[in-house]
């Protein structure tokens, strides 16, 4: 079988060398013949093991090739763990506001509110 973060791509592979580097986008365990889509909150580079999306970004979707695949946090939610694959239960806490690609909050001055 051929090792992790490569695939046979081949019927009847019988060495090292028909193995093929897993496609950037796509995990490959080892002894995996079809490449299977990058994790939701996780980026796979070219031949690599996942890679967590780092704090202040998330990726809801799957496949995603690069560190520019991860989303930038909007403002309003409060990305401050790594490999966030969805927004609502990150919503920014209340009694403070959180500017896009934060990953901590600010309180509200006193006499103001966040909508």
């Amino acid at each position: 079988p051929c090792p992790e973060t490569t695939y046979r791509n081949r019927t009847m592979a019988t060495k090292l060398s028909d193995c093929e580097d897993c496609p950037a986008g796509r995990i490959c365990d080892a002894g995996t013949d079809f490449p299977l889509p990058c994790p939701k909150g996780k980026y796979c580079l070219r031949a690599t093991m996942p890679l967590l999306c780092p704090e202040t970004t998330y990726r809801p979707i799957f496949n995603g090739s690069s560190l520019a695949d991860c989303w930038t946090c909007p403002k309003g939610y409060l990305c401050n763990t790594r490999g966030i694959t969805e927004l609502h239960p990150h919503k920014c806490p209340v009694k403070a506001y959180c500017t896009r690609g934060v990953n901590d909050s600010v309180p509200c001055w006193a006499g103001t509110f966040q909508d």
